[in-house]
């Protein structure tokens, strides 16, 4: 949606593209909470959404032929699409204790913690 380069459209394809991530992190929530999260499962999610992520910028690039960027907006879409694809994939390869709740080698963000203080 977002290839078609409409503004409504677009406002359209960021509500759907928002809907799906959040639908997405709420399954495998689910999953763990009760307990049926797999390696399977887990490898699998994260391949999806590097397919998403990674074709959301694709879409963007396209989409944007028709602005300031021109035909730079291909080539960038699809620059950043595929990197943001490699290291969706990468970041899953480096942390192969998450699939199976086995310590991460990959020490938690300070920025995810629960004792994070909000102002």
């Amino acid at each position: 949606m977002f290839a078609l380069g409409d503004g409504q459209v677009a406002n359209w394809a960021a509500f759907l593209f928002m809907l799906a991530r959040f639908i997405d992190h709420a399954d495998g929530e689910l999953a763990r909470l009760t307990g049926r999260s797999s390696r399977f499962g887990y490898y699998y999610d994260t391949a999806v959404g590097s397919v998403s992520y990674g074709a959301l910028f694709i879409g963007l690039g396209t989409g944007l032929t028709d602005s300031a960027l021109g035909v730079w907006s291909l080539p960038l879409g699809a620059g950043v699409g595929i990197a943001v694809f490699g290291q969706h994939l990468y970041a899953c390869a480096a942390r192969p204790g998450v699939a199976t709740g086995a310590p991460s080698a990959i020490p938690p963000s300070p920025v995810s913690s629960s004792k994070t203080a909000y102002i």
